[in-house]
């Protein structure tokens, strides 16, 4: 054990390591799922602000013409919405909401593991704190006479360094995880305005005495 507490390259590549690999697969899933969200196929507000318009207009055709062209990320939850067009709005409304809720899930893939990441990075960043001080006390204690401050320095500094990269580690994952579900959950909440809408004009078109 003494021989391992004084090989300072050791335990500062034991401590570091683990943290460096975290870095890396969080930065790969910060690029991987800003890709994904960003380039986001979506209705622009325009076309959002006609196809509410034209459902207005009870045109359900020309509204599932522009839902085709603009190729949403939503088009299946869409699909899901005509398929079910002559049913009942609760039956429509369940098939639209199962869908969306897969398309939530797939665009919160991996966010978890940045979570993970967020919470484990300071634990790690803990342990590096720890080791550094029992360096620190370990070359205090083979030390004869005074303690120069030379003598603590490696560990104490490792002690700080690895908290301070932890740290910084767990806040930009959760923050990112924040803006990723955040912006997911922006998405969903108008894609599902903009079904609902037209959900609740199929329904007054099937009541309606022309389809009686």
């Amino acid at each position: 054990m003494n021989e391992l507490i004084t090989l300072p390259n050791y335990w500062s590549i034991a401590t570091a390591a683990p943290l460096l690999l975290c870095s890396l697969i969080a930065l790969t899933l910060i690029i991987e799922r800003a890709v994904k969200l960003f380039t986001l196929p979506s209705l622009s507000t325009k076309s959002q602000t006609d196809l509410l318009c034209t459902s207005k207009k009870l045109s359900l055709e020309k509204a599932k013409q522009l839902l085709d062209s603009e190729a949403p990320f939503y088009a299946l939850a869409a699909h899901q919405l005509f398929r079910y067009a002559d049913e009942s709005k609760s039956l429509r409304d369940d098939a639209v909401m199962l869908a969306l809720d897969n398309h939530g899930a797939e665009l919160r893939a991996k966010l978890s593991a940045l979570v993970t990441i967020g919470t484990l990075a300071p634990m790690l960043g803990l342990l590096g704190t720890i080791i550094g001080l029992m360096r620190s006390f370990h070359d205090i204690g083979l030390s004869q006479g005074p303690v120069e401050p030379s003598v603590v320095a490696g560990g104490l500094w490792q002690a700080l360094s690895t908290t301070a990269v932890g740290m910084i580690i767990a806040v930009l994952c959760l923050f990112f995880n924040a803006v990723f579900n955040s912006f997911v959950r922006r998405n969903l909440v108008a894609a599902s305005t903009v079904l609902g809408e037209l959900s609740i004009q199929m329904e007054i078109q099937n009541s309606s005495p022309e389809n009686s």
